[in-house]
Order: structure tokens, then sequence, then C-alpha cells
């Protein structure tokens, strides 16, 4: 029986490290992906953002001193790029090309808990292999930087859901705000889980406080992360 464990863990060992290698080359796909067009000119609104991201650096305000309609966070975004890796067409490209590696995990990791491990591997790959796309042209556009915190949230409301725990919905308003003021489209997913959040808490058999409380939670990490986020703005 010895010799038999022993096969069997070391059979289950080989194949934890192939399963960990796999998804780790699955999130370093959207690197990979992204050399060939790293040093590629900045398409018009990425100069823009650029632009103000520059200003943001040298003490200007964003919607004062420099407009442009987009959330305020992409610009902090490219602001970050820059700070770290330099002002150079690169630096926004590689922060980017990381934010969609984690993302590549945390839709793993979000599969996992909805479907099977092998759909997981099948998500993230199929994830992976599309930031690669052409006619997707991710780049440094507001859609890169927009995904990781859109998905994370739906990470955090799914845990939330399954675990009962609010802090989880806590989590999940916030990261959701995160994504909304990087690109406004990310509202829509947003208001998708306030008004699953409504339903699944009403169905619930809390008391009727108990139940508006994954909505409440929500709409609290929301309100709090856009406030302080806009804070800085209408201060100015």
């Amino acid at each position: 029986m010895y010799p038999f464990a022993r096969a069997v863990a070391l059979c289950r060992q080989r194949r934890a490290f192939v399963t960990t290698g796999l998804l780790v080359l699955l999130c370093l796909l959207p690197v990979l992906l992204y050399l060939p067009f790293l040093n590629a000119p900045f398409e018009r609104d990425e100069s823009v953002y650029a632009i103000i991201a520059r200003g943001l650096l040298n003490g200007q305000i964003p919607y004062r001193d420099l407009f442009d309609n987009k959330p305020p966070l992409v610009f902090g975004w490219y602001a970050l790029a820059f700070a770290v890796f330099g002002e150079d067409d690169v630096a926004p490209r590689l922060v980017a090309a990381l934010l969609l590696s984690l993302t590549t995990l945390t839709l793993f990791a979000e599969a996992s808990l909805l479907f099977s491990r092998r759909v997981a591997y099948l998500a993230a790959a199929a994830f992976a292999l599309s930031t690669g796309l052409p006619f997707v042209a991710l780049h440094s556009n507001t859609e890169a930087y927009m995904l990781l915190p859109m998905v994370a949230s739906l990470l955090a409301f799914t845990l939330g859901v399954r675990s009962g725990r609010l802090g989880w919905f806590l989590a999940a308003g916030v990261l959701g705000a995160l994504s909304v003021m990087t690109k406004q489209v990310a509202l829509w997913n947003l208001a998708a889980l306030a008004l699953t959040a409504g339903i699944w808490g009403w169905r619930s058999r809390n008391p009727v406080i108990g139940r508006a409380a994954p909505l409440v939670f929500l709409a609290a990490g929301t309100a709090g992360a856009m406030a302080l986020i806009a804070s800085p703005f209408f201060a100015a």
C-alpha cells in the first residue's frame, strides 16, 4: 500500500504542478500578446489620456486645467504608469497588460466558483487570447483598465452570495465604483449587481432589514468610493 499511496501522491503533485503552470501561462498571455505593440504610437484617445496624466503629475487638475469626457481614474492609471515606468508610450501599455493578466486570474477564480475547473481554464484562455485580437484593440484604452475592478467586483459579489457575509457586498460596491470611474459603461454591470442583490436579498428568509442589507452594503461601497475619488476635483 505504501508504494501505491506514494505513487498517488506523486501523481497529484505533478498534476497540481501542471495545472498551476498552465494557469501561470494563461495569465502571462496578455503580456506576451502586448509585446509587439508596446512601442506603437499612441492612438487619439491614448494621446489625450497621456497629456492629462502628465498634467496631473505636474500639478494640474483634470476637468479644471485639462479636459476630457472620461472618468478620472483612467488619468490616474496613466499617471501611475508614467511615475513607475517613465513617461513614454510603453508605460501605460505595460500597466494595461499587467492588469489584463490579473483580470485573467480573477476571471479564472470567478469561473471556478460557478463551473468546473475545466470550464474555468477555458474561460481564462478565451479571455487571455482575446486581448491580442487586433480588432479588439485594447492597447492602453479605458477598457483594459476597467476590466480588472469590474471582474473583481463580480467575484466579490459571488463570494458574498455564497457566504452571506456583507463585507463582500461592500467590497463589490467599492470595486464596481473603481470600474465606473475608469469607464462609464461599467455602470450597467454595477446596476445588474444591484438588481441581483435586491432580488436575492428579498427572496431570503431574513427580516426585512436583513433582506435589504446586501443592496445597502453594495450601494454604500459604491457611493463611498465614488465620493472619495471625486472629492479632490470638487475641492479644486
